[in-house]
């Protein structure tokens, strides 16, 4: 057990590895993206640690090892999702131009943010001292009955939206004529949201272009340079060569100004006043932000319009390609038989054992092994396509071809690190056999939680109802109608059969066709017909 220990956590290091770099944009730094890799790796320690768990109940010479790896991981996921990863987020997303700086300002934000939660907190201490349960495992079963409730909620909400969304992904890849269609309908979404970055990029160029105007004013009436006028010089310098403007234009702009008649006046005017440093910082953090996002957006649609291209291509060939659809067909078999099993389980899970399908896979062979990585592997990507993919995240959603930002792959991690333990809770009550899971060192982690009657036991008993109304309102486009019903279009999905959605289909068509033009000539331009990406197979058929 020990070697194939070793050889699935070889795997799945691979594996992380891999994702990291589909995912990571090129100007992700090598600190963010060792953390990300190391958060990510432990968070999916559980697809390995909860199978041998399982398999090893009547196993009890390594119980004591495997509760020590699940602690270890437990609390490495505990302390990165609410301490390290919030405060590299802040730390990346700041403004600050030195490092003791922006992490002082990253800390005393957290700080702030923390207070706001441990004045909530003491609601709850207050329960504990009343109910007679006040002591150190008390409030260690507090924090992880909250952390675990907040998951469990999160979980069940993302598997009744993914159990029936990826099944009708899978199909989809069957039919490339739909999935232009799916491909045209978003193209305006993505377009929009470029055009919307463009506008809040130029109006953050101008807000800094004014912020160096007034500096280099400032500075050519300055006889004495002092070392905290030379310290701004440099900040707004390197806020011009963020935003990806010249100082030097900026200079040249002030000095062929003619001077203005100064006047005495009792207090400082604003337009005539230095630019603070916290000013600065605060301008600098929007700059890098919309920066990213301006980068992100052309990439998204770059890749649109790479991926409508493909498609036409497969369309245009028709019968040469039968196999994918053949192919996509049985994996969107495969997947709805796995949505199936698994929701049928969750209605199951308060009633008789005997009902669970799924208890009948535990055993101590290797194909047990197998058969329960597969299945929770199947939950994770359920879980979390369904949570990434969600239009509301925005700027904070990953984004494939090496188009996710810091920001993302932070976020990623912290909802990743909270997840997976409600992740593998859940699996083992859809397990709904007592008789081994009570036995596993998975277990014994939450066995604190019973000290908080209503959160650790009745209510996650009960709560897995709510993914049957979740995965009958995915199957309904219920997210799609609720949004479109609110005007949100931003946020729209395609719903078959909607007149306004065809002919927003058509608009998307005839935007992709310009870009997919506009980009082929750009390349050509520069002489990159050799290039890989998106330029081989547009220029192929010019």
């Amino acid at each position: 057990m020990g070697i194939g220990f070793v050889f699935e956590c070889l795997a799945l290091a691979a594996g992380t590895a891999a994702l990291i770099h589909h995912y990571k944009d090129a100007q992700v730094g090598p600190i963010v993206s060792c953390t990300v890799f190391f958060s990510w790796f432990v968070g999916f320690l559980g697809l390995v640690l909860l199978p041998m768990d399982l398999t090893s109940v009547n196993d009890r010479t390594n119980y004591e090892s495997i509760l020590v790896g699940w602690k270890l991981v437990y609390w490495f996921t505990f302390l990165l999702s609410w301490l390290v990863l919030p405060i590299l987020i802040e730390f990346s997303q700041s403004g600050a131009f030195s490092t003791e700086q922006r992490l002082r300002l990253s800390i005393k934000y957290l700080v702030r943010h923390y207070a706001v939660l441990l004045s909530v907190g003491a609601i709850f201490f207050l329960y504990l001292i009343v109910v007679d349960h006040f002591s150190i495992s008390g409030v260690i079963g507090l924090v992880m009955a909250l952390g675990n409730t907040y998951g469990l909620l999160w979980i069940v909400c993302l598997l009744g939206y993914g159990l029936v969304n990826i099944p009708r992904i899978m199909w989809s890849y069957g039919d490339p004529q739909a999935r232009l269609r799916s491909v045209y309908f978003k193209a305006i979404q993505v377009h929009d949201e470029r055009v919307e970055s463009t506008f809040i990029h130029d109006d953050v160029a101008k807000d800094v272009s004014a912020l160096a105007n007034r500096f280099h004013t400032m500075h050519a009436s300055t006889i004495i340079v002092t070392p905290e006028l030379q310290y701004t010089k440099e900040c707004v310098d390197q806020l011009l060569r963020t935003i990806g403007a010249d100082g030097d234009a900026e200079k040249a702009k002030v000095a062929k100004r003619q001077p203005r008649a100064r006047t005495a006046l009792p207090g400082p005017v604003l337009e005539d006043a230095m630019p603070t440093e916290a000013e600065i910082i605060n301008l600098h953090g929007r700059a890098k932000r919309i920066k990213a996002d301006l980068r992100r957006c052309d990439q998204t649609w770059n890749d649109i319009c790479h991926e409508a291209h493909v498609l036409q291509q497969l369309v245009e060939k028709g019968d040469n390609m039968l196999l994918v659809p053949i192919a996509a067909r049985a994996c969107a078999c495969v997947c709805i038989l796995g949505s199936a099993l698994i929701m049928w389980s969750e209605i199951v899970m308060g009633g008789a054992e005997w009902l669970s399908p799924l208890r009948y896979v535990l055993g101590s062979g290797p194909l047990t092994h197998v058969v329960v990585i597969a299945l929770l592997l199947y939950m994770g990507i359920c879980a979390y396509q369904s949570l990434f993919s969600l239009r509301g995240f925005g700027r904070l959603a990953l984004h494939g071809n090496h188009n996710s930002t810091e920001l993302s792959l932070l976020t990623t991690s912290i909802h990743q690190s909270r997840l997976q333990f409600s992740l593998g809770y859940n699996f083992l009550l859809l397990l709904n056999a007592g008789e081994v899971t009570t036995h596993t060192a998975f277990h014994a982690l939450f066995t604190d939680m019973r000290l908080i009657h209503f959160f650790g036991t009745d209510f996650t008993l009960y709560a897995p109802l709510l993914l049957l109304v979740f995965a009958a309102f995915t199957f309904a486009h219920g997210y799609a109608r609720v949004v479109r019903l609110l005007g949100l279009e931003q946020y729209e999905e395609l719903i078959p059969g909607q007149v306004e959605h065809e002919a927003k289909i058509h608009t998307g068509e005839a935007l992709v066709k310009r870009g997919i033009e506009k980009l082929a000539r750009q390349w050509a331009k520069e002489g990159k017909t050799a290039a890989s990406g998106l330029a081989a197979p547009l220029l192929a058929d010019e």
